[in-house]
């Protein structure tokens, strides 16, 4: 939808991080808080990707609706958890905190982005220790299923796995499993954490003593 010189504004002052701004159009235009530009973003959308905490609490705080999609099929949680994995430091913390206040608000720890794996198996296949460890706290199903009926240690074993990593990998996939993941759970073509560590990591024998290590079979 384009966007009228009023609601560009709008988008605008919430980008800049103008809270005042923003507090007082939306006590004269209330539907801004969920109004969609001609991508689909939403003010809420802008706010995470720009890393700004206290206007997402505004926000949220004036019933922004944190399950609208934009055009591409993201919600502002999927840009949250895409900018944890994509940063460190400080900017990460501040996502982390911002992610955490949508899923305090209750927005899905569990839904899928748009090629259907939740934020779980994105951590994990990337062997991301901190992100694994605050989802997981939030509440992640470590057994949840992706679309194609991979679970988190699953897809983890998927992952192109450089020699200088393999270490790092092995202490994800053994944290997973510590944490309630099962070895034993087969993808629905029937395939086994072992098969699917030898079809994916051949090369890579570790990943499969570490499944036998905890009972696969």
């Amino acid at each position: 939808m384009r966007l009228s010189v009023d609601e560009s504004a709008f988008f605008s002052s919430v980008k800049a991080g103008d809270l005042s701004s923003v507090i007082q159009a939306l006590r004269s235009e209330p539907y801004l808080v969920n109004f969609q530009d001609e991508i689909g973003k939403t003010p809420l959308h802008l706010a995470v990707e720009n890393g700004l905490l206290e206007m997402v609490k505004v926000l949220i705080a004036n019933d922004a609706d944190f399950d609208i999609a934009d055009t591409e099929g993201n919600a502002p949680i999927h840009s949250a958890i895409e900018r944890c994995l994509d940063s460190n430091g400080a900017y990460r913390k501040n996502f982390m905190e911002i992610a955490n206040t949508l899923f305090e608000s209750g927005a899905d720890i569990n839904c899928m982005d748009t090629a259907g794996f939740s934020f779980l198996h994105r951590a994990t296949v990337m062997g991301d220790l901190e992100i694994m460890s605050f989802l997981i706290k939030k509440g992640a199903d470590v057994n949840g299923r992706s679309r194609s009926g991979y679970t988190p240690l699953h897809w983890g074993l998927c992952a192109n796995i450089e020699e200088r990593d393999i270490q790092k990998h092995l202490g994800a996939l053994e944290f997973v499993i510590k944490n309630g993941a099962d070895v034993n759970a087969t993808t629905t073509d029937g395939k086994t954490s072992l098969i699917v560590a030898s079809e994916n990591n051949p090369g890579r024998p570790q990943l499969r003593k570490l499944m036998q290590k905890y009972g696969a079979k």
